[in-house]
C-alpha cells in the first residue's frame, strides 16, 4: 500500500511539471507574438510616414513644374508624370495636374506615393495666373529688305519675308511666303512659293523686356556680365544663371569695349543671352539651350559666325542684323538652330559658307509676352 501511495505522488508531480511547462510555453509564445505584432505595427507606422513624406515631395515637385513648364504638367490619373524614385529604392511617387473647367488659372495638383505596398495621396488647389505666349509659325521670319539665302543653309520649315525680293539658294523643306517676288533659280524650295503674301509683324527686338521681367506673378532680373568674351568656365554656364529670381536664366552681356561679345570654345549655356550689339560665335563645342518660353538669343545687332564656329542652339534666335559671317565667308563653320530665326534684315547672310541647319521646332517658338 505504501509503495502505491508513493507512485501516486510521483504521478501528480509529473502532471504539475507538465502543466507548468505548457503554461510557460503558451506565455512565451504569447510574448513572442505580442513582440512581433509590435514590430510589424512600428514598421507600418514608418512606412506610412515615409509614404506621406513622398506624397508631399511629389506635390513640391509638381509646384516646381507648374512654375517652369505648366503645359507639360497637365494630365490625369491615368497619365501622370513619373514614377520618380527615392535614391535607389523601390519607393516612388507620381503626380499630375488638371485645370478648372471654368477658370484656366486654377490648377488641381495631385501626387500619389507608393511605399512597401502602402499608398498615400496628397493634393493642392493652386491659383496661378497664366503667362501669355506669342507663337511663331515660321522657321525664318525676315523683315523688310531684299534677302538672299546662301547655299550653305538647310531650312526645315516655312519662311516668311516681308521684303520686296527673296533670292533663294538654300535647301528649303517647307513653304516660302514673300511680300514681294521670289527668285529660286535652282528649284531648291520643296514646297509652295507664295508671292505677294501678306506681311507678318515681327516680334519687337527689345532687350529691356528681359533685363527686368515678371513671370507667373514674380519679379525677375537678368544677371549681368561686362566682358568681351563669355568663357566656358563662367559660373553662369551649365544652368548657373537659372534661379528663382531669374527663371529664364537671362544673362545680359555688356561689351567691355566696342559693341560685341564673343562666345568661346566649350560654352554650355542654359538660358537667354541678350546683348545690345553683336554676338560672335567663335569656337567649337558651343551649346546654348533656352528655358521653355524664352528665346535663346536676343541681339540688337548681328550674330557673327567665325570660321571655327561649331554651335548647337536650342531655342529661337532674335537678331536685328541676322546671321552673317565674320570676315569673308566662315567656310569652316557649322551651326544648328532648333527653333526659329527672327531678323529685321538679311536672315542668313548670302556670303555665309560652311554647314548651317535651321529646324522649326514649334515648342521652342512659343515665347512669353
Amino acid at each position: 500500500m505504501k509503495h502505491r501511495h508513493i507512485n501516486n505522488q510521483k504521478g501528480i508531480a509529473l502532471v504539475l511539471v507538465l502543466m507548468l511547462v505548457a503554461v510557460g510555453t503558451i506565455l512565451g509564445m504569447g510574448l513572442i507574438a505580442s513582440s512581433t505584432v509590435r514590430v510589424i505595427g512600428a514598421q507600418n507606422l514608418v512606412h506610412a510616414a515615409r509614404a506621406h513624406y513622398l506624397a508631399e515631395s511629389g506635390l513640391s515637385h509638381a509646384l516646381h513644374v507648374l512654375k517652369s513648364d505648366p503645359e507639360s504638367l497637365i494630365g490625369s490619373a491615368a497619365t501622370p508624370l513619373g514614377p520618380y524614385y527615392l535614391q535607389d529604392d523601390q519607393d516612388c511617387y507620381y503626380f499630375y495636374s488638371t485645370q478648372d473647367a471654368f477658370n484656366s488659372n486654377v490648377y488641381y495638383l495631385t501626387a500619389k506615393s507608393y511605399v512597401n505596398g502602402l499608398s498615400r495621396r496628397a493634393s493642392y488647389t493652386v491659383f496661378c495666373q497664366r503667362q501669355r505666349l506669342n507663337k511663331l509659325t515660321q522657321s525664318v521670319l525676315i523683315g523688310g529688305s531684299a534677302v538672299a539665302l546662301p547655299d550653305s543653309l538647310t531650312v526645315n520649315g516655312d519662311i516668311q519675308s516681308n521684303g520686296g525680293r527673296l533670292s533663294n539658294y538654300a535647301s528649303i523643306v517647307g513653304d516660302v511666303y514673300c511680300r514681294g517676288v521670289v527668285f529660286d533659280p535652282f528649284g531648291r524650295v520643296d514646297g509652295e512659293i507664295t508671292m505677294g503674301a501678306d506681311e507678318v509683324p515681327l516680334p519687337t527686338i527689345i532687350t529691356d523686356n528681359y533685363k527686368l521681367y515678371r513671370l507667373w506673378g514674380r519679379n525677375n532680373a537678368a544677371n549681368e556680365r561686362v566682358t568681351n568674351e563669355f568663357l566656358s568656365n563662367d559660373p553662369l554656364n551649365q544652368g548657373g544663371s537659372v534661379n528663382p529670381d531669374n527663371t529664364g536664366g537671362v544673362v545680359w552681356l555688356k561689351p567691355q569695349s566696342g559693341d560685341s561679345v564673343a562666345i568661346s570654345n566649350g560654352v554650355d549655356f542654359q538660358g537667354t543671352i541678350i546683348i545690345e550689339g553683336d554676338l560672335t560665335l567663335s569656337g567649337s563645342g558651343i551649346k546654348m539651350v533656352a528655358v521653355r518660353g524664352f528665346p535663346a538669343i536676343v541681339a540688337t545687332g548681328k550674330i557673327l559666325i567665325a570660321d571655327n564656329a561649331d554651335a548647337e542652339i536650342t531655342g529661337t534666335v532674335i537678331a536685328g542684323g541676322g546671321i552673317v559671317p565674320l570676315g569673308s565667308d566662315a567656310a569652316g563653320s557649322a551651326t544648328t538652330i532648333d527653333g526659329a530665326l527672327v531678323a529685321q534684315t538679311v536672315g542668313y547672310g548670302w556670303r555665309l559658307d560652311g554647314d548651317h541647319v535651321l529646324n522649326y521646332v514649334k515648342a521652342r517658338t512659343e515665347l512669353y509676352d
